[in-house]
């Protein structure tokens, strides 16, 4: 798996675990949705610690946390 699969993966875990919409996920943390559906969809394999910081934050979660998921023991 690639690291930027797991990303995608964890945020969609994130979202069905805080019963959240992609959209409703970009709401609350300030990220632009254009680029969360981007990434999602795969156009993009990169996305910024900054945006992972944001959604952390519109959540209520640490970075720690987001990382601390079997997925990223799969890279």
């Amino acid at each position: 798996m690639r690291f930027s699969d797991a990303v995608r993966e964890r945020i969609r875990e994130i979202c069905a675990q805080y019963d959240l919409t992609l959209f409703a996920l970009c709401q609350i943390s300030d990220v632009p949705e254009a680029t969360l559906r981007q990434f999602m969809r795969g156009y993009y394999h990169d996305i910024r610690l900054s945006t992972i910081y944001r959604i952390c934050g519109g959540i209520g979660i640490s970075v720690h946390e987001f990382f601390n998921s079997e997925l990223f023991d799969q890279i």
